[in-house]
């Protein structure tokens, strides 16, 4: 007997060696995917760089740091201002662990992440074909055809367009749903056949390791979705579902508890954040524009019509373009549509042929297309979220289809060998594999040239980065960081050196930081960015600095090498940069490379690990910060803007604290009117205050007027009125001597705290010019445009003179004659447009230079007469008449007329100023209070009304879309501008160039969507070339407003309001505005006004820790009752419990193990809200407390470790109990056996 043994132990690795080329023969598919995914990844892979860009999660650059994050995941205080979760973070445990052990490695940095990312390609393949093998081909086909038939299957899974597209700017959640799907049909299908304790184990084992595949959490829905199609068709028993059902469930419940939590209570935040409401519908009608046969043929998706910013230009081009031009080539997409043809014969061979798991393939068919066509807008009628979340279907259900058409492209193949069996019969296999790989790999040529994975995602990180990661290592962890530039709200950056994203720095920084990725799941985090960025625009340090304490920000990072696309937009980064190295505020801690700089702050918060104590004083700004987005909320009047009234409970002796206008506002609203007595005529400049109405009470600080007195003759009659730029006329009959009462002239904004010019000048001219000749010998040119291959033309008849021209802007100027007087100009004309297209006449400097920039003339198709005024000055001076005619596709005309200039001298000059405003203080008497705010409304230079009847938009429809040539149209009706676009961008604008940024202003729409997606608009800023409003109007019948914010004093004027009627594809957009207004809004005093309690704010001094990411320690002794802050967003789950001293001293283990106990067991602070403040606060009663502070739903997660750790014990005991018995069975059979013998 020990000589067989010892004969057989020597025998076995020659026996086990002689057998493995047969082993090899018979799983030739496996080396061979494994061999061509090498292939792949070798040829995509660029030494020394970086994977990193899009969506990313580069654990690598702190490996223990994100291991700590997904283990305590469900407050993510690292993001923004610290938010629930709205992903699954916490279902990247099991990658994160891989990480950490390849970090251990003796390999570069930068190659793990490209490790992490061929894993799952080279998964993907195998399972396929393990799955088609094993279950769908074993004992139907011979086993040579089935090998060959499920290696078609895993070749096709890996390499086909919806691959190419989920690995071409990968997020790792997708590649990792890619590569564990058909493991997950592949076990839980073995456990079907075989519900044995062992497969369950195995499928429950899968099913944890799998769940980074999660972590965008309706890739699980998109997966119950399969697994319902499989229950469907293989029809198990009611335990074999039960017992999947609840693996499945255990395995996931770790991250999908605290998923739930947030869509029941925080669901709606994603949904109404600014990013999503711009965003989602537009990638919605992306994704349909590929919902039709021939692109789902070829399994692509809208990553093909996608436009990203070329790294080489610097210009925006197709994301794909490699792949598009490859495409466009005839033979290559006969190809791709002869493998389409081939998995639809395996649609129909499988179901006729009733080859196993077709009608699973099938439903799993009918449920990706479903979805892919526009499903989810059924859903979404009664559904919100669920529509939401499916609003990118591709890169959800691209995986499971890719996946059943590999399905049905194998048992494709088998009709292919079927009809090569003419053929000798050992050719057969040879032909058809020749024929069927070279096709895919021609279809897929380009993914071998390094374009499986997107070239501008291969990248060399800048080593000040890295040393930015070591530098807040060395720092506090419990603090906050503001990053700059905070250009828009995308939270999409573009680097310098070639990175584009969603952002990468906290994946090696400890310490939360303040970056726009995070808006979507905060509204408190949106907030911040639009205070911080009005308060940086408007150059408004004051601002910013109580911004940086009130949202407790310690450090503030300026990256040199974020850029804004194009480079066009200006990022405010120098004036930045100049007040915090001039403030004592801030300190210069770091300079790496000159391009990153890292300043500390040392404005004043009191915070130590994100807590602190104060008096239980409140001060409420109730319009600050103001609604932005497009809402109903405010009701416009013919003089006034009527905001909503605010109720104030608990109020008595608090004061309302008004502040002054003239000290909030650089430009006040006034009233100009006037009186005649005796030889002088008196002005009196009235400024428009808010009208505040407490309690049905009017409590408005009283302006009071300014007068100006001129001399003027009895024989004047005629006057011209200049007040600041404006000019008005004036009749004063010379028999009557003596107004009564003050007469309106008109109304205007004039500086709050500087002079400005009161000047009179004769109405009836001293000097007229006729400039007919002149103007009719005069060349048109291109003025305020230069664009190439643009003619203006001419034509003079009698006493009138047209411009034509397309695209351009024409001027036609006659220089005037030099004068030495002082006085000013005006200029009678008559014009008209048969194009309805806007006009103007100027007077300026020769090169066009103006101290007064002029608003386009209101179109009209009939003749109309005007009147403009404008300053003689010493220096030469031309007239310009000029059709305004950039950005029209065809031939605009403007046609001016009886054209008369005039001159008048200057009778009176002065210097004026308006009386300050006064501040108000009013003690509320009442418990319960209603303020209630009307800002006035002028007919002023800077009121704009556009209506169909009279505006200055664009007279015809204009495509602006750059890479589609559809078809768009505007029809203007008396019920308002009819926009309508498909597969284009029906762009129109109105030109303020004439608005100065330091005011505020209001833009109102009376809107009707109908179709498609509802409109855009940008209000473009001048001087920054950036949009300062961008919005999605809303689908509402009622009047929206939206309140620009930002006032620049330091900037030039001029804005133009832009507004895009967007279609995607073929899908036709519909959108009517019946009317548009824009108002100035005195933004700065609303949101200067306060509520305050009459005990001032104090800080106090606590002890506090900070064990981990969901935990918070304080003690303090107080003399009297106190407010503990907690600075993490505010939130219901925050829990403050008081305990004793010695529980604070437990390790941070036992004290989250302890917590549950203490919960039931201890007393809990009452949390006090003021209903404006973003953070948690407790009242704190006096004496000595020990207080810890916890975030309740972390145990949501612990829950789900807990089921799972109870779940694998269990199994290894069940196992285990199992073997022995084995033993036990085996060595009493061997017993027996030996008991026989003898």
């Amino acid at each position: 007997m020990a000589k067989n043994i010892t004969k057989i132990k020597h025998r076995f690795p020659l026996r086990q060696l002689r057998l493995l080329p047969r082993k090899i023969s018979h799983h030739w598919p496996v080396p061979v995917l494994i061999l061509t995914t090498l292939l792949l990844s070798f040829l995509n892979y660029e030494p020394g760089t970086f994977f990193i860009g899009w969506d990313n999660l580069p654990a690598e650059f702190d490996p223990p740091l994100n291991l700590q994050r997904s283990i305590f995941a469900v407050w993510q205080e690292y993001q923004s201002l610290g938010l629930l979760g709205g992903m699954s973070h916490a279902a990247d445990l099991p990658r994160q662990i891989v990480i950490l052990l390849l970090s251990y490695l003796p390999i570069p940095l930068d190659l793990i992440r490209y490790l992490s990312t061929f894993f799952p390609l080279i998964l993907g393949p195998l399972g396929t074909y393990f799955f088609l093998d094993r279950f769908v081909f074993k004992n139907k086909l011979d086993a040579k055809t089935g090998q060959t038939a499920s290696f078609f299957g895993g070749f096709f899974y890996l390499l086909n367009l919806a691959t190419m597209q989920t690995f071409y700017a990968p997020f790792e959640t997708f590649i990792y749903f890619y590569g564990a799907f058909p493991w997950l049909i592949f076990f839980l299908v073995r456990f079907f056949r075989t519900p044995t304790p062992k497969n369950l184990f195995i499928f429950f084992l899968i099913s944890v390791l799998a769940t980074p595949a999660f972590y965008i959490e309706t890739l699980f829905v998109v997966y119950g979705l399969t697994l319902l199609a499989l229950y469907i068709f293989h029809r198990p028993s009611i335990k074999t579902v039960i017992l999947s059902g609840l693996a499945v469930l255990v395995a996931n419940l770790f991250w999908l508890l605290p998923v739930v939590l947030f869509v029941l209570t925080n669901g709606q935040v994603g949904e109404l954040s600014k990013i999503n409401t711009i965003s989602t519908p537009e990638t919605y009608a992306r994704n349909l524009e590929f919902g039709n046969l021939p692109d789902l043929a070829l399994l692509k998706g809208y990553w093909f019509n996608f436009v990203d910013l070329s790294g080489g230009t610097n210009k925006f081009d197709y994301l794909l373009s490699t792949w598009r031009s490859h495409l466009s080539t005839p033979v290559i997409s006969l190809i791709g549509y002869l493998l389409f043809l081939i998995s639809a014969i395996g649609f129909y061979y499988a179901l006729n042929k009733k080859f196993r798991y077709s009608i699973f393939a099938a439903v799993t068919t009918a449920i990706c297309v479903f979805f892919l066509i526009g499903g989810s807008t059924l859903i979404n009628t009664t559904i919100p979220l669920v529509g939401e979340l499916f609003r990118s279907p591709f890169t959800k259900f691209s995986t499971p289809l890719s996946f059943a058409y590999a399905y049905f492209f194998s048992v494709g193949c088998i009709f292919l060998l079927d009809l090569f069996s003419y053929l000798h019969n050992r050719l057969t296999h040879a032909v058809t594999l020749f024929t069927v790989l070279i096709a895919i790999l021609i279809y897929m040529s380009p993914a071998f040239s390094g374009n499986f994975l997107s070239p501008s995602m291969r990248r060399s990180i800048p080593t000040e980065y890295f040393e930015l990661f070591d530098f807040f290592r060395k720092q506090d962890p419990a603090t906050r960081i503001a990053n700059f530039p905070q250009n828009d709200f995308w939270g999409w950056l573009y680097y310098d050196w070639g990175y584009r994203g969603s952002g990468f720095l906290w994946y090696g920084i400890k310490q939360p930081i303040l970056d726009r990725a995070f808006d979507v799941w905060s509204r408190e985090s949106q907030v911040y960015y639009e205070e911080i960025n009005s308060a940086i625009y408007s150059e408004d340090w004051d601002r910013f600095d109580h911004l940086i304490s009130k949202y407790s920000i310690n450090w503030l990072l300026i990256d040199h090498h974020v850029i804004a696309p194009e480079g066009r937009v200006d990022l405010k980064t120098k004036e930045l940069e100049e007040h915090l190295s001039t403030s004592p505020n801030y300190s210069l801690s770091t300079n790496l490379n000159n391009t990153i700089f890292v300043y500390e702050s040392k404005v004043k918060n009191n915070t130590k690990n994100f807590i602190s104590a104060s008096t239980k004083s409140t001060s409420i700004t109730p319009f600050d910060p103001p609604k932005l987005r497009p809402n109903t909320s405010l009701t416009l009047t013919s003089n006034s803007v009527v905001f909503p009234s605010i109720t104030l409970t608990n109020t008595k002796g608090f004061t309302l604290d008004l502040p002054s206008l003239s000290k909030t506002e650089s430009l006040l609203p006034v009233e100009i009117s006037y009186q005649k007595a005796y030889g002088v005529l008196s002005l009196k400049l009235t400024t428009q205050a808010p009208q505040i109405t407490l309690n049905d009470q009017d409590v408005s600080p009283s302006p009071s007027s300014t007068t100006v007195s001129i001399p003027v003759t009895s024989s004047t009659e005629s006057l011209i009125l200049q007040i600041n730029q404006d000019f008005f006329e004036l009749q004063l009959p010379a028999e009557i001597t003596e107004f009564i009462g003050y007469y309106p002239i008109g109304s205007t904004y004039l500086p709050a705290n500087s002079p400005f010019a009161v000047i009179l000048y004769d109405g009836s001219p001293q000097t007229n010019f006729d400039l007919t000749s002149d103007l009719k010998l005069s060349t048109p040119y291109q003025c305020y445009t230069d664009k190439p291959n643009r003619k203006i033309e001419k034509i003079s008849t009698g006493k009138s003179v047209a411009l034509l021209g397309t695209d351009v802007v024409g001027c036609l100027s006659a220089q005037l004659p030099q004068l030495n007087a002082s006085g000013v100009y005006s200029v009678d004309f008559s014009y008209y447009s048969p194009t309805l297209t806007p006009g103007n006449v100027s007077i300026t400097t020769l090169n066009l230079g103006s101290e007064n920039t002029a608003q386009p003339l209101e179109t009209t198709a009939e003749s109309k007469h005007t009147r403009i005024f404008a300053q003689a000055s010493s220096q030469p001076q031309k007239l310009n008449l000029i059709l305004e005619g950039n950005e029209a596709k065809s031939i605009q005309e403007i046609d001016y007329s009886n054209i008369n200039l005039y001159f008048h001298p200057l009778l009176f000059s002065a210097n004026a100023s308006l009386n300050q405003t006064p501040s108000k203080t009013i003690t509320f008497t009442e418990n319960t209070n209603r303020l209630s705010i009307a800002t006035p409304l002028l007919d002023s230079a800077f009121d704009i009304v556009q209506t169909p009847n009279s505006n200055q938009l664009l007279p015809e429809a204009r495509n602006c879309d750059q890479f589609n040539d559809g078809l768009v149209k505007k029809t203007i009706t008396p019920d308002g501008f009819i926009y309508e676009s498909s597969n284009g961008i029906e762009c129109d604008y109105l030109n303020l160039r004439h608005l100065p940024h330091g005011l505020s202003y209001l833009i109102s729409f009376d809107y009707r969507y109908q179709t498609g997606l509802p409109m855009t608009l940008c209000l473009e800023n001048h001087t920054t070339r950036r949009c300062d409003i961008y919005e999605r109007l809303t689908r509402t019948d009622k009047i929206q407003s939206l309140i620009q914010p930002i006032r620049n004093t330091f900037e030039d004027q001029g804005f133009t309001l832009h507004l895009f009627n967007q279609s995607v594809g073929g899908d036709r957009t519909l959108n009517t505005i019946k009317n548009l207004s824009l108002h100035p809004v005195p933004l700065g005093f609303l949101q200067n006004i306060s509520i305050n309690s009459p005990i001032k704010p104090k800080q106090t001094t606590v002890s506090t820790t900070h064990p981990n990411e969901y935990i918070y320690t304080a003690s303090s002794n107080l003399p009297e009752e106190k407010l503990l802050n907690l600075y993490q967003s505010k939130s219901p789950f925050w829990i403050a419990l008081s305990v004793d001293k010695d529980t604070l001293a437990y390790s941070p283990l036992k004290l989250i193990t302890s917590i549950p106990h203490l919960y039931f067991n201890h007393q809990k602070l009452v949390r006090y809200d003021t209903g404006v403040d973003w953070y948690n606060s407790w009242t704190l009663p006096e004496g000595e407390h020990h207080i810890l502070i916890f975030y309740a739903p972390q145990y949501l997660e612990f829950a789900g470790f807990l089921l799972i750790a109870l779940s694998l014990t269990g199994s290894i005991i069940y196992f285990l109990f199992t073997l022995t018995r084995t033993i036990k069975n085996r060595l009493a059979k061997t017993k027996r056996l030996h008991a026989s013998h003898n």
